[in-house]
C-alpha cells in the first residue's frame, strides 16, 4: 500500500486539496444560507445548525470513505494486473526466443548459399536450387511463426510478418525472368555455374540486400525480447 501511495502521491495530494477546498466552500454556503431572509430565523436555531453540521459531516465522511475505498479498489486491480502480467511474461519470452532462433537459422541457411566468387565472377552451381528449397521450407512455417508471434504481442507479429515478406522478396528475385541462370557442364567436377556474369552478380546483390534486411529485423526481435526481460524484472520488484 505504501508503494502505491508513493506512486500516486500527486493524485492523493490533489484529492486532499480538493476536499479541503470543498469543505471551505460548503462552510461559506451554509453561512450564506443562515443569513438569508426565509421568513424565519435560522441563524440562532440550534436545530438548523445541527442539521447543517450533520449534512456537512455526512458529506465529508462519505467523500473520505468513498475515496479510500476507490483507492483500495484501484490498488487491488493494479496489483492483480501486475501479478497476471508478471506470470505470463516468462512464457512470452520463451516464445519470442524460439522465434529469434528460428529466424537466425533461416538467415544462416540463406547466407550459406548466397556466395559470390569474386575471382571467378560466378555463383555456386546449386545456388538457385538451394535458394528455392530454403524458401519453400520456410514458407511452410510462415503461419505457425505468425501465430506464435501474435501470442506475444502485435509488435513482434509485425516484425515476423516483415521478415517473411523479405523471404517472399527473395523468392521473387530467384524467379525473376530478367535474371536467368543457365548451367553449363564444363566438366563433371565443376563447382560453379556460369551464364552472363552481370546476371549472376545482380542476383547475388539483390538477395544479399534482403538478407541484410532480415538481419536488421532479427535485431528488432532481440530488442523486444530484452524489453520483455526488463519488464519482468521491473514487475518482480
Amino acid at each position: 500500500m505504501r508503494k502505491y501511495i508513493q506512486q500516486n502521491i500527486r493524485v492523493i495530494s490533489g484529492c486532499t486539496v480538493g476536499l479541503i477546498i470543498f469543505i471551505l466552500i460548503l462552510a461559506f454556503i451554509i453561512n450564506f444560507i443562515t443569513k438569508l431572509d426565509l421568513g424565519f430565523d435560522v441563524s440562532n436555531n440550534s436545530t438548523w445548525i445541527s442539521f447543517y453540521a450533520t449534512i456537512l459531516s455526512a458529506v465529508i465522511g462519505g467523500v473520505i470513505s468513498g475515496g479510500l475505498t476507490l483507492l483500495g479498489v484501484i490498488h487491488t486491480i493494479k496489483a492483480q494486473d501486475r501479478k497476471e502480467r508478471r506470470n505470463i511474461l516468462p512464457s512470452k519470452m520463451m516464445v519470442a526466443e524460439k522465434i529469434s532462433e528460428k529466424i537466425l537459422g533461416i538467415i544462416h541457411s540463406y547466407e550459406k548459399y548466397n556466395k559470390f566468387d569474386e575471382s571467378e565472377q560466378c555463383i555456386h552451381k546449386a545456388y538457385v536450387e538451394e535458394m528455392k528449397r530454403i524458401t519453400k521450407e520456410t514458407e511452410n512455417k510462415r503461419l505457425a511463426s505468425l501465430e506464435e508471434a501474435a501470442s506475444v504481442n502485435f509488435e513482434l507479429y509485425d516484425d515476423v510478418f516483415s521478415f517473411y515478406e523479405k523471404i517472399n522478396n527473395i523468392n521473387k528475385i530467384i524467379n525473376d525472368e530478367n535474371i536467368k541462370i543457365v548451367v553449363f557442364d564444363y566438366d563433371k567436377d565443376s563447382e560453379y555455374i556460369s551464364d552472363h556474369k552481370g546476371y549472376e552478380k545482380l542476383l547475388y546483390d539483390k538477395v544479399q540486400s534482403e538478407i541484410i534486411s532480415m538481419n536488421n529485423i532479427k535485431q528488432l526481435v532481440d530488442n523486444k525480447i530484452l524489453n520483455l526481460r526488463e519488464e519482468y524484472i521491473k514487475l518482480s520488484k
